[in-house]
């Protein structure tokens, strides 16, 4: 499996600086006790998620933009994953007092920084194309599934806080359409029960302004998935239609394969008997 199965069916660079916005206006209009809410399925509050976005945007802006050390030493580096965890819990439990107001206006700041990375990153890979030895097409791949891997990322913590906060949801926004567009090629990768078959071929139509129709074919290769693929009249290929929220909830799921296929099987017995 590579990045390139997974690289979004469209730029998310001009959704970008609108996505931060909705943001930073959410968090703008917070009153105190809105911080100390519950985010659900997790133990985190409000402020101690908006935190950790905070901290991975500043790692990424020392390491990849500074070229400085988001590390301390070769003995954390061994255990790297434990020691991030680790890192950034004591980077939310250290920054608790800070203000709102500084918070928000930190987030605004670097948010708009690591958007500007990218857009610079995906630059300078095309001023280089002229060496002969660089393969530009494969690093661009590399540099937009990461950009898109990041805007999903800060897509999914929004809807996150939306959820905690009782705010209007993401999903039904033309916003939230890379988040479904990447979790759809993401998950059939680790399909493996109803729909597992080589040959099988779905049409999936995820409604609303953030949703769209994908056609997932699982051929020789694995899955492919294509966006909008026309489909001749008359054909027999099973469509799976879902709202924005119950394909938010199918597509994380780890039985979500079992209950989608079950979802059509129902709908194909609801058609056969009317």
């Amino acid at each position: 499996m590579n990045s390139s199965s997974f690289l979004l069916s469209k730029d998310v660079h001009p959704l970008y600086t609108k996505l931060n916005h909705e943001l930073t206006t959410l968090l703008a209009k917070l009153h105190p006790e809105d911080w100390k809410r519950k985010v659900p399925s997790s133990n985190s509050t409000v402020l101690d998620l908006v935190l950790g976005l905070l901290e991975m945007d500043l790692k990424k802006l020392t390491e990849e933009r500074d070229g400085g050390r988001w590390l301390i030493s070769e003995k954390e580096e061994v255990q790297f994953l434990d020691f991030l965890v680790f890192k950034q819990n004591k980077w939310i439990r250290t920054n608790r007092t800070i203000s709102p107001r500084i918070l928000v206006g930190w987030m605004r700041w670097a948010g708009e920084q690591v958007i500007e990375l990218g857009r610079m990153q995906c630059l300078n890979v095309g001023e280089m194309g002229h060496l002969p030895w660089f393969d530009s097409k494969v690093l661009l791949v590399s540099r937009t599934f990461l950009i898109g891997c990041e805007y999903v990322r800060r897509a999914m913590h929004q809807e996150w806080l939306r959820m905690a906060l009782n705010k209007p949801s993401l999903k039904n926004s033309p916003l939230f359409f890379p988040v479904f567009d990447f979790l759809i090629r993401g998950v059939t990768h680790y399909w493996k029960g109803p729909f597992s078959d080589t040959g099988t071929t779905i049409k999936l139509v995820i409604e609303g302004m953030g949703g769209g129709t994908w056609v997932l074919r699982n051929g020789e290769d694995g899955w492919s998935v294509h966006l909008d693929q026309p489909i001749g009249k008359g054909s027999k290929i099973p469509k799976i239609s879902l709202s924005p929220e119950l394909a938010w909830k199918l597509l994380l799921r780890k039985d979500g394969e079992k209950l989608l296929s079950k979802f059509l099987q129902t709908r194909t017995s609801q058609r056969k008997a009317a």
